[in-house]
């Protein structure tokens, strides 16, 4: 459960990032994002918010110990990745700085799902 937490954390903040990337397109084509119904700013927060909640979310199963040692370095890449993005977030943002996030989360979000992997099936 801990595992699908924290993806739908990182992902939910990986679209927000995108909103914030797309704001043009989406004022033309109507579609509501939060950066577009409450604003750029409030977006980043958001986004900063569910990076913290995601981090909490993978830590979890490393203090219950309910993952394997294996683990715990590969998630780590992960979390050190997204607390950079975090601190690139209370910079302010565009949207050359949102497409960039938006892409490393990506190798991030890989770096997780193999952590996910080797941790809960390794004995």
């Amino acid at each position: 459960l801990t595992f699908s937490i924290t993806a739908f954390l990182v992902n939910t903040s990986r679209e927000v990032i995108k909103g914030i990337a797309d704001v043009e397109g989406d004022i033309k084509r109507q579609v509501k994002t939060v950066a577009i119904e409450y604003g750029i700013k409030t977006a980043r927060t958001v986004a900063i918010l569910l990076f913290i909640l995601a981090i909490i979310a993978a830590i979890v199963p490393i203090i219950f110990k309910w993952v394997s040692w294996l683990y715990v370095p590969i998630i780590m890449l992960s979390l050190i990745g997204l607390s950079y993005e975090i601190l690139s977030l209370l910079n302010e943002i565009n949207r050359e700085k949102a497409i960039k996030i938006k892409n490393r989360l990506l190798l991030y979000m890989f770096l997780a799902l193999i952590a996910m992997f080797t941790g809960g099936y390794y004995e």
